[in-house]
């Protein structure tokens, strides 16, 4: 569906006045006599009430039986209330911004090409072409120019060299804003949106489970405090967990405690975080990594609200909230039989499925400026820290498809801090975006000419994804042969354990070398408490 849209402006009028005889002076005159026109499926004119009336109707009448004869025509007067006078920008917006709505709304259902000429009418009414032109209604500009030397008027497509792309945002939503966790910043997908108005309306159900679904850096976790932020136990602790994180044989004790001589090392009797969290909110992230004999008994301590700690039978009352998270199918896991189904409908009280990245492209940019206002906040104290802000290239880049972002916003939060500490001009351009993708600093990358070799060590391997790892030896890439026995597969067990295990003291021990807290170390390695990072760390043999 081709649309051409234009106000009727004093030069149009004029042109077919007696008095003028200059009718090929009219800018939409000029138009008409475009091959593009044949295109076009409907023209629609919004005029100002009360401005040269006579003039106006005989141009109007003009349009409709000689040039413009057999098109679809329609007529949008702006009334004296409406638009007072032709230099009110505010008006003159709204205004044309209400004809537009109504004209997609109508042809919604199709795919709309704009045609805005912005000659016509006052300058207050081109400079209202070209916002919403490069904002909410994508157009083609077309501008009037008259050649004094050859005496001679043309109008030709114009390129608008900038983009505001979503810095400009036609509707304020002032109720999403009120409700916003502030990590997750400005928010304008539809999607994330309700996902948000949904979280704030189940927030005070406390006895509702709820199961979040999302890829990796989605915001999971920021969503599950978001919940426990806005519920009636807000004041009460919040308690994250990582199943994948910790050893199996140490998660039990860790959610459920445990008593004094329950185990080697259990010098004291420990509570659990289901303990901790009492009348607060637990979240278990990576529920899918969840050992099935665990899950039991988490499904008790969801359905009966008791639990046992270790090494001992008595049952203890707890009343805790359960939130949980995965990126994985966990449908699939249940197919599989690794993952209970009654579990699973415990769990999935209510469930939230957070949208990646590349799904919501509106809100990346707000996100990303988010991002570098915190950066600024943190150095405006630092020697020479001047601050950063993005370029209207960089903006572009954010805002278009051309990089997917699979880490999420996870990967954003890390490209706009590399790219800002570097940006010393202050300027953060599309060139330093592209740069500090970190795909370029582990294999070449052609678009950009980029060839960073990094050293990982080969037993943080697995850390990073199999095509960017580091190549391995022939030996090393060959296949394993076919497990044919119990102690084949105790073997091959052992050998992959102990290699997570040698990564984990890599880990560890970085913790003390940078002087980081227990407890930074704790959060990072999501292990929920400083205490567990210590046992853990004390088990494969580091000291912290």
């Amino acid at each position: 569906m081709q649309i051409y849209c234009s106000w009727i402006g004093e030069r149009d009028v004029y042109s077919v006045a007696e008095k003028s005889g200059h009718f090929k002076l009219s800018p939409i005159y000029l138009f008409s006599q475009q091959d593009v026109v044949k295109e076009i499926d409907e023209f629609h004119f919004l005029y100002s009430e009360g401005y040269f009336n006579l003039e106006r109707r005989f141009f109007m009448d003009k349009l409709e039986n000689e040039l413009l004869e057999g098109k679809k025509i329609f007529f949008h007067e702006a009334s004296e209330d409406e638009v007072p006078h032709a230099g009110d920008y505010d008006a003159i917006y709204r205004f044309t911004e209400k004809t537009l709505g109504k004209i997609w709304q109508k042809h919604q259902s199709k795919n709309v090409t704009w045609h805005f000429q912005i000659t016509s009418g006052s300058y207050q009414m081109s400079a209202i072409w070209i916002l919403l032109g490069k904002t909410r209604y994508p157009a083609t500009f077309y501008q009037w120019y008259y050649d004094s030397n050859i005496k001679k008027d043309f109008i030709y497509p114009v390129e608008i060299p900038f983009q505001f792309g979503f810095q400009h945002l036609v509707e304020t939503r002032e109720t999403t804003k009120e409700i916003l966790f502030p990590e997750f910043g400005s928010v304008e997908s539809e999607e994330m949106r309700e996902t948000l108005l949904k979280a704030k309306e189940i927030a005070p159900f406390t006895e509702e489970s709820v199961l979040i679904l999302g890829e990796t850096g989605t915001g999971k976790e920021l969503l599950a405090r978001y919940i426990h932020k806005k519920s009636g136990v807000k004041d009460e602790k919040f308690y994250p967990i990582n199943c994948a994180a910790i050893p199996k044989d140490l998660l039990e004790s860790e959610l459920f405690g445990y008593e004094k001589g329950a185990f080697s090392g259990a010098n004291s009797t420990h509570a659990g975080i289901f303990e901790n969290a009492n009348n607060g909110t637990v979240f278990l992230d990576e529920i899918g990594d969840l050992p099935f004999e665990l899950q039991g008994k988490l499904l008790r301590a969801i359905q009966e609200k008791k639990i046992r700690r270790v090494g001992n039978s008595k049952e203890i009352s707890v009343n805790v909230r359960v939130l949980s998270a995965t990126h994985k199918n966990i449908m699939d896991l249940v197919k599989k039989g690794v993952f209970r189904e009654d579990l699973l409908y415990r769990l999935a009280g209510v469930v939230f499925k957070i949208p990646a990245l590349r799904e919501r492209l509106e809100d990346i940019l707000e996100i990303s400026k988010d991002f570098i206002s915190r950066i600024n906040k943190k150095y405006k104290n630092y020697p020479q820290w001047i601050p950063r802000y993005l370029t209207p290239e960089a903006e572009s880049f954010l805002l278009s498809d051309s990089y997917k972002w699979p880490g999420n916003i996870r990967e954003l939060e890390q490209t706009i801090k590399r790219a800002s500490i570097f940006a010393s001009s202050g300027k953060i351009t599309k060139k330093a975006l592209e740069n500090e993708l970190l795909g370029n600093y582990f294999k070449e990358d052609r678009e950009h000419n980029i060839n960073v070799v990094t050293e990982i060590p080969s037993q943080l391997q697995f850390l990073i994804s199999p095509e960017l790892q580091q190549p391995k030896k022939q030996e090393e890439s060959e296949q394993p042969k076919r497990i044919r026995s119990k102690e084949e597969l105790q073997l091959f067990y052992d050998t992959e354990e102990e290699k997570w295990i040698e990564a984990q003291r890599v880990a560890y021990s970085t913790v003390k070398k940078l002087k980081l807290s227990q407890t930074d170390a704790a959060e990072m390695f999501r292990l929920g408490t400083r205490q567990t990072f210590v046992n853990h760390a004390k088990k494969i043999g580091v000291d912290v």
